[in-house]
């Protein structure tokens, strides 16, 4: 039953939905027949690794043209605005606001670990808390809605791609031009 839910979804959907909220299962049925999974990994992939904007005429290596011009119009890479970007004065952490498309906050934190290098990222699930703990400004609030998974990933790959940058801009500065990960 979850298969024919999943189908008639794909067939009513008309705005683009956000890439990062399908799984490659899920794409592949938003692709013409024909397409294989394997092209539809390596959409996701180049989206998420390689900040892929899918704008038409889509390009990417390994899946063939018809099968990436008939993804046009249906996905995006969705985007959340950063209300603002703050490394904390006293340590390592680092603080993103983000205004969803409602007008709804949230934050995320880059937290480093015990080794250079590594980080852990908390992620909002949710706008505003249900807790309401009369200590906390989000808990206030009360709960306002709970994220699209699109919303979530997009946190990760925002922190994602911010490391990335400077990663590649240190490599720059000492000569090197190629970044992993």
């Amino acid at each position: 039953q979850g298969g024919v839910q999943t189908a008639s979804w794909a067939r009513t959907m008309a705005a683009p939905v956000p890439i990062q909220g399908l799984t490659p299962e899920k794409l592949l049925r938003l692709m013409p027949e024909g397409a294989t999974l394997a092209e539809a990994r390596k959409v996701v992939c180049a989206a998420y690794k390689r900040n892929h904007q899918l704008e038409a005429p889509i390009r990417i290596n390994g899946v063939r043209s018809v099968s990436a011009r008939g993804l046009e119009g249906k996905v995006h890479l969705g985007k959340l605005e950063v209300s603002t970007h703050q490394a904390s004065r006293t340590d390592p952490f680092e603080k993103w606001l983000f205004r969803l498309s409602d007008g709804l906050g949230i934050e995320t934190v880059r937290i480093p670990l015990e080794k250079e290098g590594r980080f852990s990222v908390c992620v909002s699930s949710q706008a505003g808390c249900a807790l309401g703990c009369t200590y906390c400004a989000t808990g206030k609030l009360g709960l306002l809605r709970s994220l699209e998974t699109w919303e979530i990933v997009e946190q990760v790959r925002t922190v994602q791609q911010d490391l990335l940058s400077r990663q590649k801009d240190t490599q720059q500065q000492r000569g090197r031009s190629r970044v992993h990960g």
